[in-house]
């Protein structure tokens, strides 16, 4: 697999940018048989490092990009994506509503391939209290200091620490921008690391190197499989409630073949597929009723109504609100010891 993305790409190839281990590879290589090409997987490991890949190529280089939807309205506003193509997509009337348009620009450039929730995975065995409240992640009690792992995205972690303060996780108010570095500094001192926890049997929470992190939902479970001392919790504030979407660039010289991917992870038993492999609950209603109980059943796959409302997408936010998010997170990372 490709980590750099070609020049020239021929119809026999289709190159997609996606985070690492977030396709089935049975799906894969079905996709590849029934089409006769071939999938260039290119990955990245951030939010911010997928911006930075693709202002780095003006949008060119990739044909399928897996966005968050906080995203879509920027990469439209930049002239990155490609308004849908209904025609080929035969699948689309599958998808819940709710997801469709949950994002500016998202009903009419993108299609939803999962969603799910953000939130703290923790090793019971480890903590001496249970987290239930984004304040025990960032005032941490002596068994959860220098063992705790956040995540290095300026919006999210900002997002985060407005939500720990009573605030919205969108807030533009000044005040509540400082209280949340203030928050955040003041962690500074108990964080391991900044960055994500591996899911592999190496994993820091599986060691016990760490005992607490933020985490996606899905990712949590699946150490959990490995470990049942790990466990996930979204706070009692509410957590990040997310969709990630698959979009086709505009500099796409493979727009057919790209739509034709995207059908193909639509149909609802690869859909179906997709949640029993990430452990992330599916937009595809037709998708559901092949899943089996013990996912539909399990509120960290799919959260209970409550928990929805708790919880809140990011939106976007004015230029001069995210410079100062993202000088907040740079201020962090630059304290000793980050």
């Amino acid at each position: 697999m490709s980590l750099l993305p070609g020049k020239a790409l021929a119809q026999s190839e289709l190159t997609v940018l996606n985070w690492p281990d977030y396709l089935d590879a049975e799906l894969v290589e079905a996709f590849e048989r029934e089409h006769g090409v071939s999938l260039n997987l290119i990955y990245f490991e951030t939010d911010d490092d997928r911006d930075a890949l693709l202002v780095e190529t003006q949008g060119r280089g990739y044909d399928v990009v897996l966005v968050n939807g906080s995203n879509l309205a920027s990469y439209v506003r930049r002239g990155w994506l490609e308004p849908l193509d209904t025609a080929a997509l035969s699948q689309l009337g599958h998808i819940d509503p709710r997801w469709r348009d949950a994002y500016q620009a998202a009903e009419s450039h993108a299609v939803p391939y999962l969603w799910g929730t953000l939130g703290i995975a923790y090793r019971r065995d480890l903590v001496g209290t249970e987290p239930h409240s984004w304040m025990d992640l960032f005032e941490p009690e002596e068994a959860l200091r220098g063992r705790i792992v956040m995540v290095n995205t300026a919006r999210v972690s900002v997002a985060m620490a407005l939500k720990a303060l009573g605030h919205s996780a969108n807030s533009t108010e000044p005040a509540a921008l400082d209280a949340a570095e203030r928050l955040l500094m003041a962690q500074r001192p108990w964080v391991k690391a900044y960055g994500y926890v591996d899911i592999t049997e190496d994993s820091a929470l599986l060691t016990g190197e760490v005992a607490a992190a933020i985490m996606y939902s899905g990712d949590a479970l699946a150490l959990e499989e490995q470990n049942p001392e790990v466990r996930y919790v979204v706070p009692v504030e509410g957590g990040e409630l997310w969709v990630d979407y698959w979009t086709v660039l505009s500099a796409s010289p493979n727009k057919s073949l790209a739509w034709a991917f995207i059908d193909f992870m639509t149909r609802p038993e690869n859909a179906a597929r997709t949640t029993i492999s990430f452990n992330y609950p599916s937009p595809n209603r037709a998708a559901e009723p092949l899943l089996p109980r013990e996912i539909l059943d399990n509120p960290a796959i799919y959260p209970d109504a409550d928990t929805l409302r708790r919880s809140e997408m990011l939106g976007p936010l004015p230029p001069r609100v995210t410079r100062r998010v993202q000088d907040i997170h740079q201020r962090v990372l630059r304290e000793p010891g980050a």
